[in-house]
């Protein structure tokens, strides 16, 4: 659902679009299937449409997840980003102690 922010943020998008004659691409986020629904969705694009917002194009984040993965491997590769098994609980309490991650620097 579209809270204030993200409806500033579109409307800014939007504006930005219309001025500099640019397209403007709504993507949504469905990297965690356990907290996406098809109403989320839908309630979204009937918020956009009240707004008066009208994107050239829809994308998912699974549409570039090819792309993403080979970024991610190159900037470990890189060493500039790691792999984490840290179960989440542990890390939460671990970042919360401001207890550095044991695969940092591996």
């Amino acid at each position: 659902y579209l809270h204030i922010g993200h409806a500033k943020a579109a409307l800014l998008n939007q504006h930005y679009q219309v001025n500099f004659k640019g397209k403007l691409i709504m993507r949504f986020d469905d990297t965690n299937p356990e907290k996406e629904k098809e109403d989320f969705e839908k309630v979204i694009l009937e918020d956009v449409a009240m707004l008066h917002i009208k994107p050239n194009q829809f994308t998912y984040t699974s549409d570039h997840f090819e792309t993403i993965m080979k970024y991610a491997e190159k900037l470990i590769q890189e060493g500039k980003a790691y792999v984490d098994d840290t179960p989440a609980e542990q890390m939460k309490a671990e970042r919360e102690q401001r207890i550095e991650s044991k695969h940092r620097n591996n």
